[in-house]
């Protein structure tokens, strides 16, 4: 009985091991039994299973001169798929996600005027039963559904924990809740640990072993990835880069430590400031596109907020020594500037200065409204470990 059972892991293990290599690259049978360390019989069979179970399609790589043309494999649009729920100060968004990285259908949810919890919920699931009889998608495709809030969260037992201003959410159990709800397994995680899962499937982390992911957006949050696995420290509240500590003598963060970055590189307050000197602008993208033409003012703002990131990031580099950091969120548009900024620096001051590159990197993913970030929670849970 121990030996079948042994069997069956080492057989189920294998086939995620292969999907995601094929999911990270489209590859060949020989190259992933290369890849893998597997024989290639061995290779060929479980490909083949994968084939016939929907998963996996092979085809002809086209390429110049004489010789057998070699066959990739890619994950197929319709292999499986994923809610994506995400929910944020500002409202929520469901869709469906393919492994693939498809977004078959997504849809933004209002929830400004819900007054707690379980009315959230209610308008939630509302749009994701809506969602499912619209959408052709097979029910036993999907295999579950990840969700995402501002942290911290306790991801193990799926509570929202105490996020600032997010009252209504404080402490509430919504794992256990939607699983009882939507009838599947729900993963929650908070969504710069998310974004940072999604880098590493789909990303600029694909191709890393080592990168760090840093979100700023309203706050600032993201992941630490080493060898190919998050880190997240003894509970799961590790990665909060938001309260690094950049100035020690700065000003108090609502969280109780002193000179968060979060205080100081949140796009927010240069909008602000801004406002105040006259210079009104729509937000971050504004001062970033002024600052692309020339505009001292906007400039200084620009070179501002590239000192207080490039601080976190020196201190994140001596911590970690990663290949990248992958810059993800709101800094995003017209980063050009910003980036060569935070690049400079970096190299000024990073222990590792004369040994090796490290490269600062604008995220290259498309926003969806949070929802392909969620599901590959639960994409990353089931290519890693059984889904429960």
């Amino acid at each position: 009985m121990t030996s079948h059972v042994d069997a069956s892991f080492s057989k189920e293990h294998n086939r995620k091991l292969i999907l995601r290599h094929i999911l990270n690259t489209p590859a060949s049978r020989i190259q992933l039994a290369a890849l893998t360390g597997l024989t290639r019989a061995g290779t060929g069979v479980i490909v083949d299973s994968l084939i016939k179970d929907g998963f996996v399609t092979e085809e002809i790589v086209k390429r110049p001169g004489k010789g057998r043309l070699p066959r990739a494999l890619s994950i197929r649009d319709d292999a499986l798929f994923a809610l994506g729920i995400n929910i944020t100060r500002s409202g929520g968004a469901v869709g469906i996600c393919g492994l693939s990285e498809k977004t078959v259908t997504q849809r933004s949810v209002p929830l400004s005027g819900v007054a707690n919890a379980r009315q959230g919920i209610e308008v939630l699931c509302r749009a994701v039963k809506a969602m499912l009889d619209a959408d052709p998608v097979p029910r036993e495709k999907i295999i579950g559904a990840g969700v995402t809030s501002p942290g911290p969260v306790d991801s193990s037992g799926g509570i929202i924990l105490t996020p600032p201003d997010f009252a209504i959410w404080e402490n509430f159990p919504i794992k256990s809740i939607l699983e009882s709800r939507l009838d599947m397994p729900v993963y929650l995680e908070n969504n710069a640990i998310a974004r940072t899962i999604e880098e590493q499937y789909y990303g600029l982390g694909k191709d890393c072993e080592n990168f760090v992911c840093l979100v700023v957006d309203n706050g600032i949050g993201g992941g630490v990835v080493i060898r190919n696995e998050l880190v997240k420290g003894t509970g799961g509240f590790g990665s909060e880069l938001g309260h690094l500590t950049i100035d020690i003598r700065g000003e108090r963060c609502y969280c109780g430590n002193i000179g968060c970055l979060e205080l100081y590189a949140n796009p927010k307050n240069f909008s602000a400031e801004a406002r105040r000197a006259g210079r009104p602008v729509s937000g971050w993208d504004e001062i970033a596109l002024r600052a692309s033409e020339g505009d001292p003012f906007f400039t200084e703002l620009v070179e501002r907020m590239a000192s207080y990131l490039a601080c976190a990031c020196t201190n994140l580099i001596n911590l970690f020594e990663p290949q990248r950091i992958i810059l993800s969120g709101e800094l995003n548009t017209h980063s050009g500037l910003l980036i060569r900024h935070i690049q400079a620096r970096v190299d000024r001051y990073r222990i590792n200065r004369n040994i090796r590159q490290v490269e600062i990197l604008p995220s290259k993913l498309i926003r969806r409204h949070g929802v392909m970030a969620a599901a590959t929670v639960l994409f990353s849970r089931y290519l890693t470990s059984p889904i429960q």
